[in-house]
């Protein structure tokens, strides 16, 4: 005699999902905010002269190192921008890619390097 045997188990998904989402959204704001300090940071040497290439820029007038900020774009995105206009030209992207007439001095760049080991040890402490 043979049996069947149906076993029907129903995970409530999203509400699962939507748990983890929520447990994630936090740290991933508080990473951002770390990581945008991180670049604030390259940016503190004082002005006396221009940084050397491929090296952040130096702090001048402190708009590029305002600019620097991390807000939440959507649930569990965050982004982390430069802005420093002046004169209708965002210099913040020349200083980081460099133009052609400038050399790169970047400073998002090496911020993400910086920032990557204490990132992802927060995570594996978080989780």
């Amino acid at each position: 005699m043979r049996m069947k045997l149906k076993i029907n188990i129903k995970v409530p998904v999203t509400k699962t999902f939507r748990t983890v989402e929520t447990k994630l959204d936090m740290p991933l704001g508080q990473a951002a905010n770390y990581m945008a300090g991180v670049a604030r940071e390259m940016v503190r040497i004082p002005y006396p002269g221009p940084s050397a290439e491929g090296f952040p820029p130096h702090l001048r007038t402190g708009t590029l190192r305002s600019g620097i900020t991390s807000f939440k774009k959507k649930k569990n995105l965050y982004l982390i921008q430069a802005s420093a206009i002046k004169g209708g030209f965002n210099y913040a992207q020349a200083l980081e890619y460099g133009t052609r007439r400038m050399r790169p001095r970047p400073y998002m760049r090496p911020m993400m390097m910086r920032a990557y080991k204490f990132v992802n040890n927060f995570f594996k402490e978080t989780f």
